[in-house]
């Protein structure tokens, strides 16, 4: 039963890891655009994990045997997905070790093309909406302080 429950969450994990590659799709910033090779990962593991439980099956006899093909499955599972993930971006460093450029914001394209096709309102409901926000954020603050104060004033009263 056990084995049926971690089976059923690492399931949902790669659910939840093909949607996050899903939706960072579109990030053109070559440090961040790692989700191709976040796909080929999840289906190396599905393939991977696949293989396993079969020759798993086939193997319930010979105990040494399946466990050490479990073992190897498991490590080349890791191992490959590891370097799917982050031999791309130590090339990158390599290429340019002393890059002083800056870090780069991550930009959808679908919201790029969104703010340059309404240039005009588009960028002062933003900067209305920031003021606004900073604002809020003043309030909060300020709310915050009389609060703590008032909680040590109260802390030592009762001491």
């Amino acid at each position: 039963m056990s084995r049926f429950l971690c089976s059923i969450f690492s399931f949902f994990k790669q659910v939840a890891g093909s949607r996050f590659a899903w939706a960072t799709r579109n990030v053109h910033i070559t440090a961040l655009n790692d989700s191709k090779y976040v796909g080929i990962s999840l289906y190396n593991v599905v393939l991977l994990s696949t293989t396993t439980a079969v020759v798993g099956y086939f193997l319930q006899d010979q105990h040494e045997r399946s466990y050490i093909l479990t073992s190897v499955f498991i490590l080349l599972c890791v191992t490959i997905t590891l370097c799917l993930v982050f031999v791309p971006k130590v090339r990158e460093v390599a290429k340019d070790p002393r890059s002083t450029a800056k870090p780069q914001r991550a930009v959808i394209s679908n919201v790029a093309t969104k703010l340059s096709q309404d240039q005009g309102d588009g960028r002062k409901l933003l900067t209305d909406t920031k003021q606004q926000f900073i604002l809020r954020l003043k309030q909060l603050t300020n709310q915050n302080d009389v609060l703590r104060s008032n909680a040590v004033k109260v802390c030592i009263r009762s001491k």
